[in-house]
């Protein structure tokens, strides 16, 4: 009597289901770990509150930054507000406790007669570690352009 394996398209078949079925699990994992980071983000985001400003002092840029919120701040990211766009200029990481405030030298040179978003950054607690998680630009602050 003669053995046979696997037609090779059964071979194939199976091997497709079993790449698919994998696919789904990983995808599924992956959404409920990065959703349920969402809620959490909206929440700390909301009890933030801060005023910010840029001033140039002897040519040098600085961001002046005073946290009146509950959130512990960790950085900013500094963006610009063109007519049709935000784009991201800067990211600086600062540790701004509530009730304390910091002069942040920036690394970029800031023109005049433009706006800027400035966006706060805060640790965000993940299972066993903190990671750091930019705000929606909503709970950021447009300032005006540097001043002298």
């Amino acid at each position: 009597m003669e053995k046979r394996a696997l037609s090779q398209v059964i071979a194939t078949l199976l091997l497709v289901s079993v790449s698919l079925t994998l696919a789904v699990i990983i995808i599924a994992w992956a959404r409920s770990d990065i959703f349920s980071l969402s809620p959490q983000i909206d929440a700390e985001c909301s009890e933030i509150y801060f005023e910010s400003e840029i001033l140039k002092i002897d040519g040098t840029d600085y961001l002046f930054a005073v946290n009146l919120g509950n959130v512990n701040i960790i950085g900013f990211q500094i963006n610009v507000i063109e007519t049709d766009m935000i784009e991201n200029k800067e990211s600086v990481e600062t540790e701004l406790p509530p009730g304390k405030s910091r002069e942040i030298k920036l690394n970029s040179v800031y023109l005049e007669d433009k706006e800027f978003l400035v966006v706060p950054i805060i640790a965000a607690k993940k299972i066993d570690k903190e990671i750091p998680l930019t705000c929606p630009e909503t709970y950021g602050q447009t300032i005006e352009t540097p001043h002298s």
